[in-house]
């Protein structure tokens, strides 16, 4: 297959202030309060992937010049590399897919077709083939690359749908019934293997049409179990790494309010209304983000009614889910358990945890004037007095 998919990255969020915020909605114990902002002085935006404890440093990619950059955490950049292209060291002609740190401090770039490691220097010491039948461009990476240890021995997942809407890659009932959440590498020997299918008891396999841009998924290794929230599923799903991903348990998942999605025909033109009315109008689960060992989150899109969405039609206004912030939620999860109440969503983009349950924000760009730089916030879980 010679289908290459792009993915654009848009970054349309608010500017971080000095005051304090706090985020809640409905009562819950919990509540996120701003507790630090910091910009990266760069002409280009500037998207940190992740965070190191040991180097207590930021590992981020500048769009448009492709660069690897360190940061400290106050925004200063510290190391700037370009290993995109051809010849040594470097990973290919596209930007990589994901983007973090590794197990032993590596610098762990995945592209459409490997994943690669390189040393503090961004020297090359290992990589390791992806067979993989969409080639994926996007001008910032997707994600970071998750792993877990198996037998001394660590494992990936990589693969088009551990980041990107399954509808991708489903072409006929064949793939519909048969395509598996990720591709599991091992890097060390270079075998791969399929994980995780959906589930005969999910919404996917309710009908035998299809749910476009809305069979995503979001995920968290912690210890040996890997959490999976589908962006259509009624619970979170815990599998078992020690165990060939059995699945050991499910968390239910209780949302305030929810507009269901509806499924079109396998093969229906992406580009038509129905489609775009329904990634618009549909609620669904976004992302989770693990706090601390107890407690995490989840982000979840409530969905808006048809006439609203009509409405926004006929005003020609332009919109994404994720800047209705007044529909986009945070829930909360402890002890294995969905807490009463949800939290607002702080203006960004959420991007990943922090230490002290902590959690990085991308901050909206202004419309008003071009900034030479990139604005972050970091929020703070804290209980409610």
């Amino acid at each position: 297959m010679n289908k290459v998919l792009y993915i654009p990255i848009l970054f349309l969020l608010l500017a971080c202030g000095s005051k304090v915020e706090k985020n809640s909605s409905n009562p819950t114990s919990y509540v996120l309060e701003k507790v630090d902002s910091f910009l990266v002085d760069h002409l280009t935006h500037v998207r940190i992937m992740d965070y190191s404890p040991e180097e207590d440093i930021f590992l981020a990619f500048s769009e448009g010049d492709d660069n690897f950059m360190e940061l400290d955490l106050s925004g200063k950049i510290l190391k700037t590399v370009n290993r995109k292209g051809e010849g040594p060291d470097t990973y290919g002609a596209r930007n990589p897919v994901a983007l973090s740190f590794g197990p032993y401090g590596d610098r762990m770039v995945q592209t459409s077709f490997q994943l690669i490691s390189y040393d503090k220097d961004y020297r090359q010491t290992h990589k390791s083939g992806i067979r993989n039948m969409l080639p994926v461009r996007a001008n910032v990476p997707l994600g970071k690359n998750q792993y877990f240890k198996l037998d001394g021995e660590y494992h990936y997942l990589v693969g088009p749908t551990t980041y990107l809407s399954s509808h991708a890659l489903i072409h006929n009932e064949e793939g519909r019934d048969t395509l598996q959440n990720f591709l599991v590498l091992n890097f060390e020997t270079g075998a791969l293997k399929s994980a995780v299918p959906y589930g005969p008891e999910g919404v996917y396999k309710e009908t035998d049409q299809i749910f476009y841009n809305l069979m995503g998924k979001s995920y968290f290794i912690q210890g040996d179990e890997l959490f999976v929230a589908q962006n259509l599923g009624s619970s979170i799903q815990v599998y078992d790494l020690q165990n060939d991903f059995e699945l050991s348990r499910q968390i239910p998942i209780s949302h305030k309010t929810w507009k269901k999605a509806s499924p079109l025909p396998l093969g229906s033109n992406t580009d038509n209304e129905k489609v775009n009315a329904i990634f618009h109008t549909s609620g669904r689960n976004k992302s989770l983000y693990p706090i601390n060992e107890n407690t995490f989150l989840l982000s979840y899109y409530t969905g808006i009614s048809q006439s609203k969405y009509e409405t926004f039609q006929s005003e020609g206004t332009s919109f994404m889910p994720k800047n209705l912030l007044e529909e986009n939620k945070l829930l909360v999860f402890h002890d294995g358990k969905q807490l009463e109440g949800e939290i607002d969503l702080p203006p960004g983009t959420i991007l990943f945890p922090l230490p002290d349950d902590r959690l990085l924000v991308l901050d909206e760009v202004s419309e008003e004037v071009e900034e030479e730089f990139t604005k972050y916030s970091i929020y703070q879980l804290k209980q409610s007095n």
